[in-house]
């Protein structure tokens, strides 16, 4: 297994906050802590990335499971020649769904690992960062 950097991504979903901008400072504290975590499972190496969204208490620990962020899946209907929906639709899988989903279970256990994120109450107001989305991205190949 590899290790990865991650790829944090608009890491604040709740309102900011008037005065200076610690999104770096934090971006960088919830990366350090989840990259020693998170391992690149093998067969993901440029597959893209995936989003996980987490909520923490006022405390930093965790709330909840993670979920995973603005998921889309190919969805394979039929129709009868009036427009009309027959049986039932139906995920189309493929390959690449499998590593997703690798890359989201890696993802997820990750956050699960490094769930406690105290530096955050130093660094700015809990509503700054009760809510954390992250994207998880393999490196590329080269």
């Amino acid at each position: 297994m590899h290790r990865a950097l991650l790829l944090l991504t608009a890491m604040l979903i709740a309102p900011g906050f008037a005065g200076a901008n610690p999104d770096k400072t934090m971006a960088d504290y919830v990366h350090g802590q989840l990259a020693r975590c998170w391992n690149v499972p093998a067969g993901t190496i440029g597959a893209g990335g995936v989003t996980i969204r987490f909520k923490l208490d006022r405390k930093g620990f965790l709330i909840g499971a993670p979920e995973l962020a603005g998921h889309e899946a190919d969805v394979r209907i039929e129709l009868d020649e009036n427009g009309t929906v027959t049986g039932n639709p139906r995920i189309v899988a493929t390959p690449q769904d499998k590593v997703r989903a690798t890359l989201i279970r890696s993802a997820i256990t990750a956050i699960q690992k490094c769930s406690t994120f105290p530096g955050l109450v130093k660094l700015a107001p809990y509503d700054s960062w009760k809510e954390i989305a992250v994207t998880f991205k393999p490196p590329e190949l080269r």
